[in-house]
């Protein structure tokens, strides 16, 4: 057996510049920025056949040193060399060759040195970056290696010490870096370059993935999909936007971050070019609901919009965004300008044109001075404007034109669509859709004709149309599975709850057992309305985090809506914590719902408290504005409190409507399949990791019969052997593993006076990691409203009584240096049977069972950790340790070698004897602090508490495997916090 060598980072940069060079990268080494400038002129001569006079360059490299992300990646993107040389035709070309890749030069530099300040020209006031990739000498992509084992974090821990000091310093070439990237080897996330007053976050990284959602996380698999030559211009160039320059509120200018696509998002942009590059047949995007559709489907149509023919003119007449409301016309149009982009001097890189109505339409299909223009439209303008204006577009009937169509599973199954197919003979049809419609969803009533067999007679009947029946084949899927996966979206926590007690009138809780009784009376009863919105107002703050969120109750119909809103009015009246309300639907104008108002009397009293409630001046003639105001207060966006906590709706909003700030959907709505995971969706936008709020999950509280439905639209839109991920974990299993920790302490200390009498230190620490885990389940557990302390061996006061002493002998524990173990037992399913993952176990694997074992190993690991953030700082260690094919080392070896290699390369990084920092990290580590010292200036940005941290765990989990190594209950760390 092979003997296990640990990977240096110094051996990870050589194989990737190994493998650069291997694709036509010319390697460098141990460069400054002295030689990036002069390379940048080197380079560019290069590229001509003639002399370039010194001073053409100058004015050149003048031209390009503005000061920002934004500056330089417009100046990289839309200006030209436009050097002058005597007898020759002005220069006017791009800085890189989009167009034809062999006419750039491919280089990466190791070790590139930028000093941190001018004139100051020690080791520890500089910034050495691991490898820089350039384009005619233009740094494009900056890549921070660590060693397996070594979390990805403290990558971008580095990346953000070089963003904030060296990388836009003096105008240098370094402020055109496009993306940063961080890997150990095993984990390789990536980020578009942020602005200079946007910091490096970790949580800004993406993972790439191949066209089939394969993960990429290995840094060669990385390269080879990004860093490849043609790969690398073609990502630089179709998958990254500027923004447009926006104002805040004050009038001021906002400042811009690039964007880049994720890789799905860029595999299916992808596929739509060559869709319409090779004029074959119409498409569909499968993308989830809240993965970015509307961002991709602009990419898509800007990158179709600049296609070219052979003779340089566009290649595609017109490219036609369609939606099918009014609100998300206007939604999707300040989108799309918003990613257009515009220089600085306010010039617009490619229009995006609005279309106020069908007339406004025709004449911006027929404007010949803007071809390629994206024309964003409704669906209905474009079958009004074919009703009234066929002759002024008859002329467009055989020209490539491209339409676009935003949520086609919803409305592209009438006879418009027909009749713009019909009309438009040689345009191709795209369309983009979280929830296609497929045999199981499709509903029966779309018009379609079957030929008899002389050809002659017709039979028209209704029939069912899938969403491949009119897009034709699905070119990228990107599933709700994927997305939880790679944290684009968030899982969901369903609580369902079925019809009260009826007959027990003083009761106001629901029975936990979902009833299949459906009928309309019992449904909308007032009585059960009532309960159901006692239970809501009862709960709202659990589920909301004490309003932190906003919330989204749906309802059957206007009754049914109108009555819970009297229930609410009437709550709140009697609370001393009123919900603030509001709701919207769309009434028959002319028409009573029952007996006692007609719904637009109902809608106008609404609107007329909603505006005394909030200050403004709504009123049915202004509903339009009333809707716009309301979705800002969902979403509290540009608005002063007080928003909308609770909006009641019956379908408005369900659909298209993304509002981070909603957490929670009460369901009192028959949904099914599409509609139902696209109301579910309202829910789970990932709110940005710098709010102080939290959300884990959106929560869909579920009133009606619905589990089965959810199982079926599962397993039709997330694949049945995935659906799980689309979860969290039930207050019932939360409840069993609450109570296994309870147990265990109680096992130690039956009561909390027991305590006291624990005299061993094994005792001690065993007691204090019990209740460790007694406190996160029991934290888990109560963001459950139904949580009580009923169905558990210990009530709450006895809880706090242990909890007291717990605390006590944690401060104990942590001040004693001869502490062993922070470590808490994680399970695997495999097979239906727990495995316990011990170092001995991890070990066994790699020595006895094969690549297969380890595999298993290796995907339950990162399903836990997709799942629980607390694994987040041991998995490249455990990842790392597992992935080696011969292993003789113990796993605490292993982490003891990985921690002894850091030390050696931030020892070499900032020229300081091994001894020196292995004794100054000591003295950091006993005092739970960074170290000051002026000898050591430049560490604290370099050496992180996430460093020190790991260190403690290493010397624990040494000593604990010594101490306790016949011992199988010695697992690995999920939780990495000493209390």
């Amino acid at each position: 057996m092979q003997t296990l060598s640990v990977t240096s980072e110094k051996q990870i940069q050589d194989a990737l510049l190994k493998q650069l060079a291997a694709m036509g990268y010319e390697i460098l080494s141990h460069k400054d920025e002295n030689f990036l400038e002069e390379n940048w002129r080197v380079q560019t001569r290069k590229r001509f056949d003639f002399e370039i006079p010194e001073r053409e360059l100058d004015d050149a490299r003048a031209r390009m040193s503005k000061a920002g992300a934004i500056a330089h990646a417009l100046h990289l993107r839309n200006e030209n060399l436009r050097l002058n040389v005597a007898n020759q035709l002005p220069i006017d070309e791009m800085y890189i060759n989009r167009s034809d890749i062999s006419k750039n030069t491919f280089q990466a530099i190791e070790e590139v040195t930028l000093k941190r300040a001018l004139g100051i020209n020690d080791d520890i006031n500089k910034n050495r970056y691991d490898v820089v990739l350039l384009i005619n000498g233009i740094p494009v992509v900056l890549i921070e290696l660590k060693r397996p084992g070594v979390e990805v974090q403290n990558a971008f821990n580095q990346l953000r010490s070089y963003h904030e000091n060296t990388l836009y310093k003096n105008e240098g070439l370094m402020g055109f870096t496009q993306l940063l990237v961080g890997s150990n080897q095993h984990l390789t996330r990536y980020m578009p370059t942020p602005n200079q007053s946007t910091s490096v976050r970790i949580d800004s990284a993406m993972r790439w993935r191949e066209v089939d959602n394969t993960r990429v996380d290995d840094l060669s698999d990385f390269a080879d999909a990004l860093f490849e030559p043609t790969k690398l211009v073609h990502y630089l160039f179709s998958s990254m936007l500027i923004p447009t320059v926006t104002q805040d509120d004050s009038g001021q200018k906002k400042e811009r971050s690039l964007f880049a696509l994720r890789a799905y998002q860029k595999h299916a942009v992808d596929a739509l070019v060559e869709k319409a590059k090779s004029h074959e047949g119409n498409a569909y995007v499968w993308h989830t609901t809240g993965s970015g559709k509307t961002l991709t489907s602009f990419k898509a149509s800007q990158e179709i919009a600049r296609l070219k023919n052979d003779k340089g003119d566009p290649l595609i007449k017109k490219v036609i965004f369609c939606v099918d409301r009014k609100d998300l016309n206007t939604q999707t149009l300040e989108e799309y300008k918003a990613f257009n982009g515009q220089s600085d001097q306010g010039e617009s890189i490619g229009d995006i044109i609005g279309t106020s109505n069908s007339k406004r339409l025709v004449e911006k299909l027929n404007d010949e001075a803007a071809l390629g223009n994206i024309v964003v439209t409704t669906i209905q303008k474009l079958n009004n404007a074919l009703k009234t204006s066929q002759s002024q577009l008859k002329h467009l009937r055989d020209e490539r034109l491209v339409f676009i169509f935003d949520e086609c599973h919803r409305s592209q199954f009438g006879e418009a669509h027909q009749e713009i197919v019909k009309f438009f003979r040689e345009a191709q049809m795209f369309g983009f859709t979280g929830t296609p419609i497929f045999g199981a969803n499709a509903v029966k009533g779309h018009v379609g004709a079957i030929e008899s067999a002389d050809g002659v007679n017709q039979e028209t009947l209704k029939i069912k149309k899938m969403t491949r029946d009119l897009f034709g084949d699905c070119v990228h899927k990107y599933q709700i599975t994927d997305a939880i996966a790679d944290g684009s979206v968030l899982p969901f926590n369903i609580d369902y709850f079925g019809r009260y007690q009826i007959r027990d009138e003083s009761s106001k809780e629901l029975d936990l057992e979902v009833n299949a009784i459906e009928r309309k009376e019992i449904m909308e009863s007032p009585e059960r309305i009532r309960k159901i919105a006692e239970h809501i107002h009862e709960n709202f703050d659990t589920y909301t985090q004490n309003r932190n969120f906003g919330a989204i109750l749906c309802t059957n119909s206007i009754k049914a809506l109108r009555l819970y809103m009297s229930a609410f009015q009437e709550l709140n009246q009697k609370s001393e914590n009123p919900i603030t309300l509001a709701t919207i639907f769309n009434y028959a104008p002319h028409e009573a719902s029952d007996g006692e108002e007609n719904d637009r009397n109902a809608l106008a009293q609404y609107i007329e408290d909603y505006s005394q409630t909030y200050k403004t001046n709504h009123s049915l003639r202004s509903f339009g504005a009333y809707f716009a105001d309301i979705q800002r207060r969902v979403k509290r966006q540009n608005v002063e409190a007080p928003y909308v906590d609770l909006l009641i709706v019956v379908d408005m909003l369900l659909t298209g409507f993304d509002a981070k700030e909603v957490n929670t959907l009460f369901v009192d709505k028959n949904l099914r399949y599409h509609g139902l995971i696209q109301a579910y969706s309202r829910t789970n936008r990932v709110l940005s990791k710098s709010s102080s709020a939290k959300k884990p999950h959106g929560n869909i509280v579920v009133y009606r019969n619905l589990r089965e439905a959810t199982e079926k639209a599962l397993a039709l839109f997330a694949g049945e052997e995935d659906s799980s991920s689309f979860y969290t974990l039930k207050l019932s299993e939360l409840l069993k593993i609450l109570q296994s920790h309870l147990s265990e302490v109680q096992q130690i200390a039956p009561t909390a006076d027991d305590v006291r009498d624990i005299q061993s230190e094994e005792n001690i620490k065993a007691f204090v990691m019990a209740m460790r885990h007694v406190k996160r389940a029991l934290a888990n557990a109560k963001a459950y409203p139904e949580f009580s302390w009923g169905t558990l061996s210990c009530d709450e006061q006895e809880y706090i009584h242990y909890l007291s002493h717990y605390k006590e002998l944690a401060r104990k524990t942590a001040s004693d240096k001869r502490s062993v173990l922070h470590l808490v037992d994680f399970e695997l399913e495999q097979q239906g049977e727990s495995v316990l993952v011990n170092f001995d176990f991890l070990t066994a694997l790699v020595e006895e069972y094969g690549d297969q074992s380890i595999e298993v190993v290796q995907g339950a690991v990162q399903k836990l950790v997709d799942q629980d953030e607390r694994f987040h700082l041991v998995r490249d260690l455990i990842e790392s340790f597992i992935s080696q094919q011969s292993c003789e080392m113990s796993f605490v070896n292993y982490a003891r070698a990985n921690f002894d290699l850091e030390l050696e390369d931030l020892a070499k990084r900032f020229n300081i004897p091994v001894a020196k920092l292995a004794q100054r990290l000591k003295r950091d580590i006993e005092k739970d602090t960074l170290s000051s010292a002026p000898a050591l200036d430049g560490l604290r940005e370099n050496v992180s508490e996430s460093f020190l941290e790991r260190r403690k765990r290493y010397e624990e989990l040494e000593l604990g495997y010594k101490t306790l190594r016949d011992r199988q209950a010695l697992v690995l760390s999920a939780s990495l916090n000493v209390e």
